[in-house]
């Protein structure tokens, strides 16, 4: 099962660690509207964490509203993915629409080769998904070696900043012959 705890904060990451998390998923404001956080913070967070042998994700994602971006938003997160691999981050999460509410596979295909050597995770973005693609995506997530996804989940657990997700939706996990693990939020 994977575990791992939302923070929006230095304070957070700290307790959360000294609480045993093992797992940080970093990122700032409300999960559902989580944009990449400050370098500074990125900085701080992994070396912290990796002190504590814990692992960093970190969301990239460009505005708090939707996942259709602009070319601009496009170079701003390939630029995040790349600062967040100089300063240790273990993993990336990220993800790209189209207007249609297709996964856009090129801006997906951009990012994801821009995190050479981290592990790439599917945001949220897949909630958003039209129904008549969504086998389509995750195959082709599965087939570009994605290692998690994220997805929400309505039985909701949550306390302060610390939001904690963990691996369901079988069906999903089979239907991607085991190589993309799925995890939900319970927010």
């Amino acid at each position: 099962m994977f575990s791992e705890i939302y923070v929006t904060d230095f304070h957070t990451l700290v307790q959360a660690i000294q609480a045993g998390a093992k797992k940080i998923l970093l990122g700032a404001g409300n999960l559902d509207q989580a944009v990449t956080v400050s370098k500074g913070f990125i900085a701080e967070a992994s070396k912290y964490a990796h002190e504590h042998q814990a692992s960093v994700t970190l969301i990239i994602k460009a505005k708090a509203q939707g996942y259709v971006y602009s070319d601009i938003e496009a170079k701003m997160m390939e630029a995040d993915i790349f600062e967040a691999q100089a300063l240790g981050v273990d993993a990336v999460a990220i993800g790209a629409l189209t207007d249609a509410g297709r996964l856009d596979l090129d801006l997906m295909e951009q990012l994801s080769a821009s995190a050479g050597g981290m592990q790439v995770v599917a945001n949220f973005a897949v909630d958003e998904i039209q129904a008549d693609a969504q086998t389509e995506a995750f195959t082709w997530l599965a087939d570009h070696d994605f290692d998690k996804v994220m997805t929400t989940n309505a039985s909701a657990l949550a306390t302060s900043d610390l939001f904690y997700l963990e691996v369901s939706e079988q069906r999903l996990t089979e239907a991607l012959s085991g190589k993309t693990a799925v995890i939900t939020t319970k927010i």
